[in-house]
């Protein structure tokens, strides 16, 4: 029993530390495979901007950047996108009042192919 209630407190922490992705835009068909995309000129298929994406920067979430890019990469594939351009990477430093703690803030434009 005591496993158990530790297993699920253990599941309870790390879930509130991953990023939290907002996203805003239109959605599709889930998708398997998102290309990431760190420059607009290495994009050499067509395609449009489907919507805009960002981690919350919360006091409490990771700002590990891979872990970042891999929450993006997952809501990518919820809503159906082909691809992700990051367009900035920057800190939030409004994360309390006497604190300074910032925090990484990634923002992306999900992609769809073809235009």
């Amino acid at each position: 029993m005591q496993k158990s209630i530790l297993f699920f407190l253990m599941i309870i922490i790390v879930a509130a530390c991953s990023p939290k992705i907002s996203y805003m835009g239109d959605s599709y068909n889930p998708t398997f495979n998102v290309d990431v995309y760190y420059d607009q000129g290495d994009i050499d298929k067509e395609y449009r901007v489907m919507g805009i994406a960002r981690n919350e920067g919360d006091v409490f979430e990771t700002d590990d950047l891979n872990s970042i890019r891999e929450q993006l990469i997952k809501k990518a594939r919820e809503v159906g996108a082909d691809a992700i351009l990051i367009v900035s990477v920057g800190q939030n430093t409004s994360s309390g009042e006497d604190d300074y703690d910032p925090n990484k803030i990634v923002e992306a434009k999900f992609l769809k192919y073809g235009g």
